[in-house]
């Protein structure tokens, strides 16, 4: 599980790193010491994945992740899981993937990610349990997803009780919001601390994500500018209003 940027945004905009990559690295190093379970959640944009994977890329221990699928069965997670951490997958037989992957979870220490831990049905929450509650187990359970993902894992009891951390990953703002911004790419320190408010109320709602889309539409517009021989605008209101007629608006729309 690598973090990686936006397309386009690779060698542009610079890795930021709000009070959430604290709280996922505190809570992390707690979970692993116990081989215990960990959630972390929050809504879709607000930089969960991004944070989470830089963290564990910044630790010891091996790291895998599994995505999972909508209505994913007990079998499917077993073949996901074992996929994730065999380099060579030549099990074919799914009693022998299941004992043989117990082995390795049996073995040196790691820590796996189930990416989409809202789509678990209760079924395959068991199976996690089931798999994770072995009194051998000598690994760590992240479950990633929306904010859903809590209520979704307490379908089962016994992965209920094996969660021993959480992380809830909030929309940014004040000063969290301002000083993430202006990390993110210089373009935003040419802009008011007002404007920046603004555009976050308006288009970008405290979501890592979508800033990164803003600055991905402000940097071809800048782009478009300069190849057709205009000086560099202000980052000001009018070019607010240009670099947003680039994006998607995706806001929903109520039926008539």
């Amino acid at each position: 599980m690598k973090p990686h940027m936006l397309a386009g945004l690779e060698i542009e905009a610079n890795p930021v790193r709000t009070p959430v990559f604290t709280q996922i690295a505190d809570q992390l190093r707690f979970a692993t010491t116990f081989h215990g379970a960990m959630v972390v959640a929050g809504d879709h944009g607000t930089g969960k994945r991004f944070a989470l994977a830089t963290v564990l890329s910044e630790q010891e221990l091996p790291a895998h992740q599994v995505v999972v699928p909508p209505a994913a069965s007990p079998k499917d997670l077993v073949r996901l899981m074992y996929e994730a951490v065999h380099q060579e997958d030549d099990v074919f037989a799914l009693r022998d993937m299941q004992d043989e992957l117990i082995d390795t979870l049996s073995g040196v220490p790691r820590i796996l990610v189930i990416d989409g831990a809202d789509q678990l049905t209760g079924q395959g929450a068991e199976q996690l349990h089931y798999l994770h509650a072995r009194p051998q187990a000598a690994w760590t359970l992240v479950l990633l997803g929306p904010p859903e993902t809590i209520r979704a894992v307490t379908v089962s009891a016994g992965l209920r009780g094996e969660i021993i951390a959480t992380v809830e990953v909030k929309h940014l703002s004040g000063a969290d919001l301002h000083t993430a911004v202006g990390s993110l790419h210089p373009i935003f320190l040419l802009a008011g601390a007002d404007l920046i408010t603004l555009i976050d109320q308006q288009v970008c709602k405290g979501r890592l994500k979508n800033w990164a889309r803003f600055l991905q539409a402000a940097l071809y517009v800048q782009r478009q500018e300069t190849a057709a021989g205009r000086d560099p605008r202000p980052f000001d209101v009018d070019f607010t209003r240009d670099v947003i007629k680039h994006m998607p608006d995706l806001t929903p729309r109520k039926r008539r």
